[in-house]
């Protein structure tokens, strides 16, 4: 599934985000310069190793 969430896609999706839901904050200067810190997050989160598939696991297991 990461091969389908490459950064064009990652990029589009985050494209979307409304203005309004960027909360002001004096680390960015821009609602644009936000949308670049989530692409950038995002796109490590898909990085190996993906830290969150472990996460899910576990927490599966605590579920199950």
């Amino acid at each position: 599934m990461t091969r389908r969430l490459g950064p064009e896609a990652v990029g589009r999706v985050v494209d979307l985000i409304p203005d309004d839901w960027l909360e002001e904050t004096p680390f960015f200067s821009s609602p644009e310069e936000q949308r670049a810190a989530y692409r950038q997050y995002l796109m490590a989160r898909l990085q190996p190793p993906r830290k969150f598939v472990e996460e899910a696991l576990r927490a599966r297991a605590l579920h199950v």
